[in-house]
């Protein structure tokens, strides 16, 4: 079919060469879009970029990572569920976020012991 390169994220690439016109197929998740391109000019996607979903979506996404993260430490750790890993634990260079998540609507996380989710101040914002 075509070359297959993967990239961050586990999102996989696969072109081809069409009469000069370079297509490729991206696939992430389970989802797949088709889009034509110059050849391996830089490739932009959603999965690729900050959130482009609503401030809401991006913030249960950022839950969704924060969740994550506490997993890794309590795993790592070796933590109780009743334990709460601060800020530092999590996020940073040598943690298991790189950026500390900001809620795009100005709300604030909870981290929380490992037996709660995470939480965000914006009503509607939750797991």
């Amino acid at each position: 079919m075509g070359d297959v390169a993967k990239l961050d994220g586990g999102m996989r690439v696969t072109a081809w060469n069409t009469s000069g016109l370079c297509m490729a197929i991206i696939a992430s998740a389970g989802i797949a879009a088709f889009s034509p391109f110059k050849p391996w000019e830089s490739i932009r996607s959603p999965f690729t970029s900050r959130c482009r979903a609503t401030p809401r979506g991006c913030c249960i996404n950022n839950l969704r990572q924060i969740e994550g993260a506490k997993e890794q430490w309590w795993i790592e750790a070796k933590k109780t569920t009743t334990d709460t890993p601060l800020p530092d634990d999590l996020y940073g260079a040598s943690g298991y976020v790189k950026q500390t998540p900001t809620c795009p609507s100005g709300g604030t996380y909870v981290i929380g012991s490992l037996g709660a989710r995470p939480k965000c101040s914006v009503a509607g914002h939750s797991l």
